[in-house]
């Protein structure tokens, strides 16, 4: 085993540097096709589109005279077919077989530019895999590669499966691990001849029933019929090699399923790999092809489920009901790998695109969902007064804004920046959002504070001004440039003319989460008064909340400035409310529990919605077609408002955990 230090250098001289992660595109079938056949050759460049990963299989199945031919065809196929976004992979004979050692340097010398991945069979120990990461190294090193070829190994012994964490972590260019149950099958003697898939005679039964015998006595009953159940032979060999893949970073894929015709079976055996937490399985008939999608194909309601989940949750932490299921930090980050591994397959696959449409049609940016995420008080704090920033975490504000901007003297926004950063990492603001207000674009200190506040990672950063879509592209590429998180959104301040007349296309930036209105520069910009009412600027606040909503994204109203006129305050927060706003941009803590009280569902309102929702299902349940609550019909938008309601107030509840 190599030292740690070394662990990330070439085995070669020449060699590229082995990667230090592996790469995770979309993975969910492993389509063979033997190498050796012309025919199917001719066929790789329609079958490549249609899969994920199309591997060239030059050992089983490839009969010994014909060995020669399948490397041939392996080059062939790897210089002159263009595979696209499709993994292209090979598999070679085992390292004692007759063939094994020109398999592998034909691959990486004559088809190595093309090649991601080599699976090695019947990967015994950590030693197979160091021979193959020296012997790779400097064939590449040889070939003049700029990226290293990744290994993948299959377990088919039953000394691999005992040496499993060793080999997952012999090499920086594993990639993964398949299951070969026929061959660990028989090297375990196992008594079954089925490829994959449970086995008849591997069941449980239940109890015998009771029966009273002539005497009158009471006794089981052997001999009556009893329900069997048909177990899964490779339960524990799966979560065996699914452990030590993601203890070691890497991928674990089911292996093949023999019976080709029996696609309900085969997509049994699928699905309990990927439920055990397998990323795909080998498809041998171009039929297994859509039962692995099908199945290593995140529900489209569980993926609207996750983002609702992420979107709860905010930070990733605490605990909060919805729907009435308790979710917590560790639910969440199940939520994350459904909606990564979504987002993955509807950028790479037009089916699965079309089936996952849920993703924009009916959810939101994570932290950006108003029915999830309340933000009835949004507060804004001058991040150079240390007192306000300490005051800050015992203020029930739903959300803080720690401002940069107009609350800082310009020779204190460098101090206050770093204060700002410091507050949002500190982790001592409970379930509270944390944002970061930047000065200007166009200032001399707006591109620091986005790198500070991108490198703090808020859950947003307030860009005042904005203009135009082209800004927010500015921002979220000085983000990423910064190494924020993609968790990292933008609100944008829509408080200009220009920014009004744009508003539709900044609101529908995949980055944008929340358009935050700024009253105050845009009546002076208007040269509009601000009046009781505001009468001069509700067309604009209309404007802005329809694109808000036509985007499926938050919007929250601008300030009120005198903070002493508490019953002006509740009647702008009432207007703002029944205008359609998800809360309130704040100036001085004594605003936050009028806020929150405006923007919160009360009791009553509360109780009607639980009344509206279970007469709906109940009605549903029996086939009727109307349903009244409290004497007035109810329809499927009312029925849609309740459940908004109790969403809001669950959320509201978890907040306060």
């Amino acid at each position: 085993m190599r030292p740690a230090k070394d662990f990330f250098r070439p085995l070669a001289v020449g060699a590229p540097a082995p990667v230090r992660e592996i790469p995770f595109p979309p993975s969910r079938m492993i389509h063979f096709f033997p190498a050796a056949n012309e025919k199917m050759r001719s066929k790789v460049s329609q079958i490549a589109p249609t899969v994920d990963i199309l591997l060239a299989n030059l050992e089983d199945g490839v009969p010994a005279d014909q060995k020669e031919a399948a490397r041939a065809g392996l080059v062939e196929v790897a210089q002159t077919v263009d595979f696209g976004a499709t993994q292209f992979w090979t598999r070679v004979n085992s390292l004692d077989s007759p063939w094994g050692l020109d398999d592998l340097t034909a691959a990486v010398l004559e088809a190595g530019e093309a090649l991601d991945v080599i699976m090695i069979p019947k990967v015994e120990g950590p030693e197979d895999i160091h021979y193959v990461d020296r012997l790779l190294a400097q064939l590449e090193a040889k070939a003049g590669l700029t990226r290293p070829i990744l290994v993948h190994a299959i377990l088919e012994t039953a000394r691999g499966m005992a040496n499993v964490e060793e080999i997952c972590a012999a090499s920086p260019r594993m990639q993964g691990l398949s299951l070969g149950p026929a061959d660990l099958a028989a090297n375990r003697r196992m008594k079954t001849t089925r490829v994959g898939g449970g086995h008849p005679g591997y069941l449980v039964r239940t109890d015998p029933p009771l029966a009273t015998q002539e005497d009158g006595t009471v006794e089981t009953d052997i001999n009556a019929d009893r329900t069997t159940y048909q177990q899964d032979l490779w339960h524990y060999t799966i979560a065996r090699m699914v452990d030590a893949c993601v203890m070691n970073g890497i991928l674990p894929f089911y292996g093949p399923f023999g019976d080709i015709k029996d696609t309900v079976a085969c997509e049994d055996q699928f699905r309990n790999a990927y439920l055990l937490g397998c990323v795909g399985a080998w498809s041998l008939h171009p039929v297994q092809i859509d039962v692995a999608k099908k199945v290593f194909s995140p529900d489209p309601t569980d993926v609207a489920h996750a983002q609702r989940v992420i979107a709860a949750m905010g930070d990733g932490t605490g605990a909060l009901m919805l729907d009435g299921k308790m979710e917590d930090d560790a639910s969440v980050k199940q939520c994350h790998v459904v909606v990564e591994l979504a987002k993955a397959l509807s950028a790479s696959d037009p089916r699965t695109r079309g089936q996952l449409r849920i993703l924009k049609e009916t959810t939101m940016p994570i932290n950006s969902t108003p029915d999830l995420r309340p933000r009835r008080s949004v507060l804004y704090m001058p991040a150079a007064n240390e007192r306000a920033i300490e005051k800050a975490k015992g203020i029930p504000a739903d959300a803080i804004i720690f401002d940069l901007e107009d609350a800082v003297a310009p020779d204190a926004k460098p101090s206050a920046r770093v204060k700002a950063a410091a507050a949002v990492r500190s982790g001592e603001y409970g379930n509270r959002e944390l944002t970061i207000r930047c000065n200007g674009l166009d200032t001399e200190w707006g591109a620091d504070d986005i790198a500070a506040a991108g490198a703090a990672l808020p859950s947003a950063v307030v860009i005042p001004k904005v203009d135009d879509v082209e800004q927010v592209d500015a921002v979220s590429a000085q983000l990423d440039a910064a190494g924020a998180s993609e968790s990292t959104l933008i609100w944008p301040m829509i408080e200009t003319p220009t920014a009004i007349f744009n508003v539709r296309s900044i609101a529908a930036h995949p980055r944008v989460a929340v358009l935050v209105m700024g009253t105050n520069d845009l009546a002076k910009e208007l040269r509009s008064p601000i009046v009781a009412g505001r009468h001069p600027l509700v067309p604009h606040l209309a404007t802005a909340l329809l694109a808000a909503r036509e985007a499926g994204k938050v919007i929250l109203d601008g300030v009120y400035n005198d903070v002493k006129n508490t019953d002006g305050f509740a009647a702008e927060c009432r207007q703002g409310m029944e205008i359609g706003f998800d809360g309130k941009t704040l100036i001085h803590p004594s605003q936050v529990e009028p806020a929150n009280n405006v923007w919160a569902p009360g009791i009553d309102e509360v109780e009607y919605a639980q009344r509206v929702i279970t007469a709906f299902d109940e009605a549903v349940a029996e086939g009727k077609g109307v349903v009244t609550v409290d004497g007035r019909m109810i329809e499927n938008l009312h029925v849609d408002s309740a459940r908004r309601v109790l969403a809001t107030s669950a959320a509201i509840t978890g907040l306060r955990q």
